[in-house]
């Protein structure tokens, strides 16, 4: 479903995560399902969190509930003192950027992809198309090659409003993300998909534009706890992958690489099948 567009699946689920807001979602909203189960089985250390992140200047009880908080948990290795200050750190950030003006305008449908700060500069060149899936609520980004050139996107914009674009792609994903949750009681997160059956050396391979995706990508990492679930990058060419693998990779959180999908569905089956 297009970004902004007329959306009834959307819509009913509005209505869904409106009522349970109201309700200031308590464990029992989720019981039978698989974020109840998570709910129940960390409840003890949720306890412990919840209780040092009360004590954060920055915490509201309307936006910082238990399955918030859990992902801060789950991405912290279930130490919740670690999780707090990463808690405090993102409730920071998301402060000093507005964030949670732009989380409550894309969960209401009005902030389209085309309304995303520098986006006039950067599609032409970083087409990034986003997408969900409407019976589950997954959200999916998905990109090709072919309809990229970094070197074009970086002479037409700075690394900072670049970094700026992928937080309101980030937010996107994050606020449709935990709508789906919420909605139907999946630990249901987001994909990005990569297709490089097209890459070139001329329109791929930028320095300026490798170090601007990977603060991209850390920023991603540090402020949205466990928002994305796969990377899939399909039909690189062996020689993009070399660089990918001893270039590229070692610039990304290693949060990040571990969570990258290789794959070659045109050339391999077993991808396509996996796929």
């Amino acid at each position: 479903a297009a970004v902004g567009a007329v959306d009834p699946a959307r819509d009913a689920l509005l209505e869904v995560w409106f009522d349970a807001r109201e309700a200031q979602l308590e464990d029992s909203a989720f019981a039978g399902t698989e974020i109840g189960a998570l709910l129940a089985k960390h409840a003890t250390r949720l306890d412990v969190l919840t209780a040092l992140a009360r004590g954060s200047p920055l915490y509201d009880a309307a936006r910082h509930d238990r399955l918030c908080l859990l992902r801060f948990l789950l991405s912290h290795g279930l130490d919740a003192r670690r999780a707090a200050q990463a808690f405090e750190r993102t409730a920071a950030w998301r402060a000093a950027h507005g964030m949670d003006a732009i989380f409550d305008a894309v969960r209401c449908g009005a902030h389209a992809q085309k309304d995303f700060p520098h986006y006039a500069k950067i599609d032409p060149h970083f087409a990034m198309r986003l997408a969900r899936d409407p019976r589950t609520g997954q959200t999916f980004q998905y990109a090709d090659g072919a309809q990229m050139h970094f070197g074009e996107l970086m002479s037409r914009v700075t690394a900072p409003e670049f970094v700026d674009y992928q937080a309101h792609l980030n937010e996107w994903a994050h606020a449709l993300t935990d709508l789906a949750q919420r909605a139907t009681g999946r630990y249901v997160r987001h994909a990005r998909v990569v297709n490089l059956a097209s890459t070139s050396a001329k329109r791929h391979l930028h320095f300026g534009f490798l170090r601007a995706i990977s603060a991209a990508m850390r920023a991603s990492e540090d402020y949205y706890p466990q928002l994305v679930e796969r990377v899939v990058i399909c039909n690189i060419p062996p020689w993009a992958q070399a660089i990918y693998e001893r270039v590229c990779a070692p610039l990304l959180p290693k949060r990040m690489t571990g969570k990258v999908w290789v794959c070659q569905p045109r050339a391999l089956a077993a991808d396509a099948r996996a796929l």
